[in-house]
């Protein structure tokens, strides 16, 4: 049993990444409006978390965009 639920681990921390890379591609290039911006940047943030130093460039992005912007993502 030990074996499957390490596969089903393993297979979600690999979709979980994948979803990621889709997210911050389509918050970096993506045609969004502020709105829409704002609530996938917000996600993008909140699964990661502030302080992951893996994802701190582009949360650090993130947060320069969303001043430029002028919209409020959270802390």
């Amino acid at each position: 049993m030990e074996d499957k639920i390490f596969d089903i681990a393993m297979d979600n921390a690999k979709k979980l990444g994948k979803c990621l890379g889709a997210m911050i591609w389509v918050i970096r290039n993506g045609e969004l409006n502020n709105n829409d911006w704002k609530s996938l940047s917000r996600t993008y943030v909140n699964v990661v978390g502030e302080l992951d130093e893996y994802h701190k460039n582009d949360i650090i992005w993130i947060h320069e965009e969303a001043s430029r912007r002028g919209v409020h993502i959270g802390e």
